[in-house]
């Protein structure tokens, strides 16, 4: 129930080596975070919240578990699920986008069970090297995956607050993998971190897609490019245009208030298009 059979074996086998397991693994990671956490906890015993929890993870475990993903940590409302290979796979990238497409539609069935509740979960996928092992001191460990990649997925969970949007996924991940309609939103430098992320926002299977979705995509790609040459007008046309073919549009959103704001005052130094974000 807490760590995976293989690590039970290796930890039977010679307990001393806690410290020292563990592997540097390509892997995919996923994090979602339950938003309006706080205000439930408020509203619920101990007990009543407790028992909400469970049938809100059974829930979205099960889309992760269907994919080939493994649940690795869970902190509060909050759960990161991984998938493991030796090296970079397409395939493996795939199986991790389709497991967030679907936590979003479980989230939308649960949500869909409730009477006057309705609690959105924001999803962050991202890709690359992880420490795979036991992490900890003295007499507690955990078993879970640790580095800039697992650090950046979480970060991205803030940017689906930013953006309005439901998943977002790095470049690295949705590159190459078919199958799945996503957006590029533009490059972000995330709180805390030195280096920019290429994100895209993960919406569909192809096939569930409609045309009046891919539409909006194609004006919105105009819309970031007309941003990165500082075309203020014609982004903020372009943007205008994806809200009313898609209807609430939070990334276009996003940018026609960031192109209001440039207007007035444009941004400094050698432009590069990156938006930094102060904030988790």
């Amino acid at each position: 129930y807490y760590v995976p059979d293989e690590v039970v074996d290796q930890l039977a086998r010679n307990v001393v080596d806690m410290k020292q397991s563990g592997q540097t693994v390509y892997g995919a990671c996923l994090f979602t975070h339950l938003a309006g956490y706080t205000t439930l906890s408020e509203k619920m015993s101990p007990q009543e919240l407790s028992d909400f929890m469970h049938k809100y993870f059974d829930a979205i475990f099960e889309p992760v578990k269907k994919h080939g993903g493994r649940v690795v940590h869970l902190a509060g409302d909050s759960i990161l699920a991984i998938w493991k290979a030796t090296q970079a796979e397409a395939g493996l990238r795939r199986q991790a986008c389709l497991a967030a497409l679907d936590v979003a539609k479980a989230v939308h069935r649960f949500n869909g069970s409730l009477e006057n509740l309705k609690l959105p979960t924001r999803i962050g996928v991202h890709s690359g090297q992880i420490f795979l092992g036991n992490i900890g001191a003295g007499d507690h460990y955990e078993y879970g995956p640790t580095g800039d990649t697992v650090n950046t997925t979480s970060r991205m969970d803030g940017l689906n607050k930013y953006l309005g949007t439901e998943i977002l996924a790095s470049a690295e991940i949705v590159d190459q993998i078919g199958g799945v309609l996503t957006r590029e939103v533009g490059a972000f430098k995330l709180k805390g971190k030195a280096q920019p992320v290429v994100i895209h926002e993960l919406l569909s299977r192809v096939e569930e897609a409609d045309e009046k979705q891919k539409k909006a995509c194609a004006i919105f790609a105009e819309g970031l490019d007309a941003f990165r040459n500082q075309s203020w007008d014609e982004a903020t046309e372009k943007f205008y245009h994806a809200t009313e073919n898609s209807g609430t549009d939070g990334p276009a959103r996003f940018y026609l208030n960031l192109c209001e704001q440039y207007k007035k005052i444009p941004p400094e130094g050698a432009w590069d298009g990156v938006v930094s974000l102060d904030e988790k």
